[in-house]
C-alpha cells in the first residue's frame, strides 16, 4: 500500500522530520516516493531510500539514492547516523528481529526513528465496541498490517531488542485526510483539540506513536 506525505503539523511525518537532526546520513526504509528525503535534504542530510515498490523508487531517485529492497528478506548494507522506519514495523512478521539486526547498520551515537499506529486509539475501540473489525485500505486497520501495537507493547519491543527510548511523541487522528472537504477553520479547531487530547491521554487519543530510540 502506497502512502503519501502528511503535510500538516503534528502528523507522523512532521514529527519524524523534527526528530532527525541536521547533517545526518539517513536511511529511509519504506521511502515511497521520497517525500521525506526531499525535506531531509533541506536539513543538510544525505539520504538513501529503500522500498519494495519499483515505481516508487523511480520517483524517490529524484530526491535521494534509492533502490528496491525488502527489509524482511534482504540485508541492509552500510552504516547510517539515522534509520527511519515510518509505518513499517506493523507490516513485518518479525519486527523484533529487524530492529535487532539494524543495530549493525548504525554509526556510533546513531538512532532509529519509528512511527506506528496505536491499536487502542478511540477509533478502533469504538469500531470494535459496535462489532466491527473490518480491514481498510489505509490507517490503523490497513489490510497489510501483520502486527498491532499499544504504547506498552512498543516500549517492550524497544527494550527487548536492546534499545532505549530518547523521545516518544504522539499524533492526533489525521482528520484532514478523513474529511478533506470540510471547512478548514473547523478542521483546524478540531485537530488542535485532538492533539491536546493525544498528548494528555495518549493511550486513548494518540493515533500514532513516533519514537526515537538508541542502542543500549
Amino acid at each position: 500500500m502506497k502512502y503519501n506525505l502528511k503535510p500538516f503539523k503534528f502528523s507522523s511525518h512532521d514529527k519524524i522530520l523534527n526528530l532527525v537532526e541536521k547533517n545526518k546520513k539517513v536511511l529511509d526504509v519504506g521511502c515511497a516516493s521520497g517525500y521525506l528525503a526531499f525535506f531531509l535534504k533541506e536539513k543538510g542530510c544525505v539520504v538513501e531510500g529503500v522500498d519494495t515498490d519499483s515505481e516508487s523508487i523511480k520517483e524517490a531517485m529524484n530526491y535521494c539514492k534509492a533502490y528496491v529492497l525488502d527489509i524482511s528478506k534482504e540485508e541492509i548494507k552500510g552504516k547510517y547516523d539515522v534509520i527511519i522506519l515510518g509505518d513499517i514495523l506493523e507490516h513485518l512478521e518479525y519486527p523484533d528481529k529487524i530492529l535487532s539486526k539494524l543495530k549493525e547498520n548504525l554509526n556510533k551515537d546513531g538512532y532509529v526513528v519509528i512511527s506506528l499506529p496505536n491499536i487502542v486509539n478511540i477509533y478502533p475501540r469504538l469500531k470494535i465496541l459496535f462489532g466491527h473489525f473490518d480491514y481498510e485500505e489505509t490507517g490503523i486497520f490497513d489490510k497489510t498490517h501483520l502486527k498491532f501495537f499499544t504504547r506498552k507493547s512498543l516500549k517492550e519491543l524497544v527494550s527487548n531488542t536492546g534499545y532505549k527510548i530518547e523521545r516518544l511523541e504522539y499524533t492526533p487522528i489525521p482528520i484532514y485526510l478523513k474529511f478533506p472537504k470540510a471547512p478548514k477553520f473547523l478542521l483546524n479547531f478540531i485537530y488542535y483539540i485532538l492533539y491536546i487530547l493525544s498528548i494528555s491521554w495518549p493511550t486513548l487519543f494518540a493515533y500514532q506513536f513516533v519514537v526515537r530510540i538508541k542502542s543500549n
